[in-house]
């Protein structure tokens, strides 16, 4: 497959100064991800159309000098760049990608469920979204399999034997990272209930140095500092107050309505939702040797009143958080910046079964296949950036995503297929225009399909288009066109 200069482009400004130590591996890996953006997909086979190119990338993901940390770092620097603000959020979330290894050769571990005896592999990703929702991309990732057998008590672990420690791995490696691009930018670290541990919570409040912040879904009602009271006999004890008894006694900051979309088990609606917010000295115990220490946090809930249907779940989010939550403004502040944590979850969703689908990849390998993901990665950020961006910035110009042999040739097909009663734009189309079109090649239907274009019919339609941009280019090239 020839390679247009878009996608060349756009893989020279991902991986153009990967420090892979030998030029010729720079270009070669270069030129695989500009083929893999035009044709995205979970196997080698499915991706390379020549037997010469499949060669090229089997050797290239089976080559140990190859380092998946240092190809992502170039990602890394690359994601930083598209920042235009000076804060950047960072969701932090893990996920399993489900593989195949009947045999149990391929350095695998179980996944989920022991009594399902799946198989695969364990990672957790920090992934950059710019504060009005658009991807920006991966910052870092850290991967390992589970062991056999069953886990020890958590509490009766050391740090070391804990897959806590790969998420502070993980964001500690976000903010180096970040650090080495040069620029000033606060990193807003967002996670859900998993990091809700005192681990974690101590690693994130000591990045407050750095000016980072971090907003954490609770997942336990914590006990707080609240002097001591005596008892009848003389003797003094801690008094024991807990953060949701603190909320409950807080003056409502108000409501605001948000937009529920339908999901499983939930329904579409409206909702009512109120907000409080309280700062507390959050006590914070090590099981190890029992020291207590006190973390300064805010606490910020949101729950839905009113309109939950019978028989459904109230929402409820329950936030901790270093960022001041003084007023109602702040407190939704720190509400919006939780709910951007979504995207990363749609990132994941697109690079596993979506239409990256790096689960159905046959490589029989655990480097092999970790060195795979990698790459594939960014191709998925690039599809869900192209996505985000067609919904929140929908009157950019399409020159800002696309190249003028894509804009004609996504023209040319759209005048084919227009409705009778459908007038086309003049001049250049918007953003969310030329989204709408390139996701009709791949198959949209509208109303019918659901919901706005998604990520599977805006990559099949951008393989196609790439294609017919390419059979444009080379008749003008040959003269054949104007």
């Amino acid at each position: 497959m020839k390679v247009d200069r878009c996608s060349l482009e756009w893989a020279e400004t991902e991986f153009g100064d990967a420090e892979l130590g030998d030029r010729r591996r720079g270009r070669r890996l270069i030129r695989m991800a500009a083929t893999m953006a035009l044709r995205p997909a979970g196997r080698i086979c499915q991706v390379f159309t020549t037997s010469a190119e499949r060669q090229g990338a089997y050797d290239l993901v089976a080559n140990h000098a190859l380092d998946p940390n240092k190809v992502l770092a170039s990602a890394a620097r690359a994601a930083c760049c598209r920042a235009q603000e000076s804060e950047v959020i960072v969701a932090v979330d893990g996920t399993s990608l489900t593989l195949v290894d009947r045999g149990k050769k391929k350095g695998f571990g179980p996944i989920g469920a022991l009594q399902k005896k799946a198989r695969g592999l364990k990672v957790i990703s920090a992934y950059a979204i710019s504060t009005d929702g658009t991807p920006l991309g991966l910052l870092s990732q850290t991967w390992w399999n589970r062991s056999e057998g069953p886990m020890r008590q958590r509490y009766s672990r050391p740090l070391g034997d804990k897959e806590t420690r790969h998420w502070l791995d993980t964001m500690t490696e976000a903010t180096a990272r970040v650090a080495e691009v040069g620029r000033d930018l606060r990193l807003c670290f967002v996670a859900d209930r998993e990091c809700d541990s005192r681990h974690v919570l101590e690693t994130l409040d000591a990045f407050a140095a750095s000016g980072h912040t971090f907003i954490v879904r609770s997942s336990a009602n914590r006990r707080v500092f609240q002097g001591e009271k005596t008892r009848k006999d003389g003797r003094r004890r801690a008094d024991r107050i807990y953060v949701k008894d603190r909320l409950a006694k807080t003056r409502s900051y108000g409501t605001y309505r948000l937009q529920v979309p339908a999901g499983p088990g939930r329904a579409a609606r409206i909702a009512c939702m109120s907000v409080r917010a309280v700062e507390v000295s959050v006590r914070i115990v090590n099981r190890q040797n029992d020291v207590v220490r006190a973390l300064r946090l805010n606490f910020v809930e949101t729950h839905e009143i009113w309109t939950c249907p019978r028989g459904e779940t109230p929402i409820h989010w329950r936030l901790l958080t270093n960022i001041p939550a003084v007023d109602s403004d702040a407190a939704r502040q720190v509400i919006d910046r939780y709910s951007l944590r979504w995207r990363i979850e749609e990132f994941h969703r697109t690079w596993k079964s979506g239409r990256c689908n790096i689960e159905t990849t046959q490589l029989r390998q655990r480097s092999h296949v970790i060195r795979w993901a990698t790459l594939m990665a960014p191709v998925a950020t690039r599809i869900e950036r192209l996505k985000a961006l067609s919904r929140t910035q929908p009157d950019l110009l399409a020159t800002t995503e696309f190249s003028q042999d894509e804009l004609e040739a996504l023209r040319m097909e759209k005048e084919q297929t227009k409705r009778r009663n459908e007038v086309l734009p003049r001049g250049t189309p918007t953003l969310a225009q030329a989204v709408l079109w390139v996701a009709e090649m791949g198959g949209y239907t509208g109303k019918s399909s659901g919901g706005p274009p998604g990520a599977i019919t805006i990559g099949r339609g951008l393989e196609r288009l790439r294609i017919a941009a390419n059979v444009l280019k080379q008749l003008r090239s040959a003269g054949k066109i104007r």
